[in-house]
């Protein structure tokens, strides 16, 4: 059995999107609407935040960059969540992010199962 804890996902996103366009299209992308920044699903709720450590230089330049993207999107579980709903969403957010050109990697403990591995084998430009 998987506890939420462990289902938990952060998606650090750097885009130049402001966050109500980023909101709309995971609202358009998972058929759904927001309460402000947050998307409630059925088994799980998404929000939209500021990154604390958004750096400008560093996002551009520091190893491990991603850290320093302007937002990050939580992907809190409930607990009636599956693992395999969870990578499902996960994944689904991800290419959905890729494809609309923005950077993305997701930190959590199922990145291995993720396309990508969440970002991590993806060449950030």
């Amino acid at each position: 059995m998987n506890t939420c804890e462990s289902l938990y996902c952060q998606i650090f996103l750097n885009t130049e999107l402001n966050k109500s366009d980023i909101i709309k299209g995971l609202e358009n992308l998972l058929n759904t609407k927001s309460t402000g920044n947050v998307i409630a699903l059925e088994s799980v709720e998404i929000e939209l935040r500021d990154n604390e450590s958004f750096e400008q230089k560093l996002c551009k330049e520091a190893t491990n960059r991603f850290l320093y993207f302007p937002y990050y999107i939580e992907v809190d579980p409930f607990p009636e969540q599956t693992q395999e709903n969870q990578i499902d969403l996960v994944s689904k957010i991800l290419e959905y992010s890729w494809s609309s050109g923005f950077e993305v990697v997701a930190s959590c403990d199922y990145e291995e199962q993720l396309p990508n591995s969440g970002g991590y084998k993806q060449k950030l430009t």
